[in-house]
């Protein structure tokens, strides 16, 4: 189980949606013309309940599919789905951060972006690398009974 390289990618992959829950993908300061009030808000994965439950699953998903060395095309389905889901998240935080008044942008007005915002970009990543592990372990058990 661990001596395969596509198992550290799994476990990656699912370490980069914990953090998710923890780090922040941006935070805007708003404050007040006739004040002097500092409101900081700030968005991560812990926050939002739709962020919540899509790296919840996303950690389900990849920590299962460690332990189904032995089922590699079910490995192979939940790799795909983890990293539909990841990317899900990735636009989800792009969309939460540009509608009902939370118009993150680069820099301006007092917001700004956080490593957070790229943690299911590097999750998919490390999902398709633990995918196409899977696959070539696949083709070289299909080579090698073919052989005999």
């Amino acid at each position: 189980m661990i001596q395969r390289k596509q198992t550290l990618w799994f476990l990656i992959s699912a370490l980069m949606a914990g953090l998710a829950f923890v780090l922040p993908f941006g935070f805007k300061n708003t404050t007040s013309l006739t004040g002097y009030n500092i409101d900081v808000h700030n968005f991560s994965g812990g926050s939002n309940p739709v962020l919540m439950a899509l790296f919840a699953v996303i950690i389900l998903l990849n920590v299962v599919a460690v332990f189904l060395f032995k089922n590699r095309n079910l490995q192979v389905t939940l790799g795909i789905v983890a990293s539909i889901l990841a990317a899900g998240a990735l636009a989800y935080e792009v969309y939460f951060c540009t509608t009902d008044g939370n118009s993150i942008t680069f820099g301006i007005a007092h917001s700004t972006l956080y490593i957070g915002l790229l943690l299911p970009l590097i999750s998919v990543i490390f999902s398709v690398m633990a995918v196409s592990g899977v696959k070539s372990d696949l083709k070289l058990l299909k080579e090698s009974s073919r052989l005999r």
